[in-house]
């Protein structure tokens, strides 16, 4: 099958399931003649970016089946579908596959999404550690989760720590201020950060 037909259905797949037509997506994808991780990928991000992890992680699965080898897309996407699911094992899981079975050094992205099932789960020391010992400078991103995850988790000491990390980048994202004035609000103890 040319290169261009297969991106065309893998459109077809993401355009479907960007308009809520999540079962038309897979049927297409079910008839696709043949598949390249760009197509496996297309229906992978659908299902994790609709909340459906499960199906998420099955086409995952049925992609290993098929000999097809996984990209850094894929395990964003995967990652995704742990975070939303709350399924920490399985993220560790694929987070150490990716670089071990699949040889994809992990990117700060797929750290970024390990942080975040982490904080989603309450574990904010494992969270912050790893924020601490990736092999990337730590972002915005980072932070943010930490700070909205301190907030939800009532953790002040984290919640201060990341914003002040998240300040001291200098960006000017109101997200930060949001989050560190609900914090000012439900603790007024917070107001130090300001001076």
């Amino acid at each position: 099958m040319p290169e261009r037909d297969v991106l065309s259905w893998s459109a077809m797949v993401g355009v479907n399931a960007q308009n809520g037509h999540l079962e038309e997506s897979r049927r297409i994808f079910d008839e696709m003649p043949f598949r390249d991780v760009v197509c496996w990928n297309s229906m992978i991000s659908s299902y994790a970016g609709s909340g459906r992890g499960e199906e998420s992680l099955e086409v995952f699965h049925l992609m290993d089946l098929d000999g097809t080898k996984p990209d850094h897309v894929t395990f964003s996407s995967i990652l995704t579908a742990c975070s939303h699911l709350g399924l920490l094992n399985s993220g560790w899981r694929m987070f150490v596959v990716l670089a071990v079975d699949h040889g994809v050094p992990p990117r700060q992205e797929h750290y970024a999404s390990m942080i975040d099932i982490l904080a989603r789960l309450g574990k904010l020391g494992e969270a912050e550690e790893l924020v601490k010992s990736m092999p990337f400078v730590p972002d915005l991103q980072e932070w943010a989760t930490l700070l909205g995850a301190s907030r939800v988790h009532r953790n002040k000491k984290l919640g201060m720590e990341a914003a002040k990390s998240a300040i001291h980048l200098g960006t000017k994202t109101s997200s930060t201020f949001v989050l560190l004035s609900d914090m000012y609000k439900e603790d007024r103890s917070l107001r130090r950060l300001a001076t």
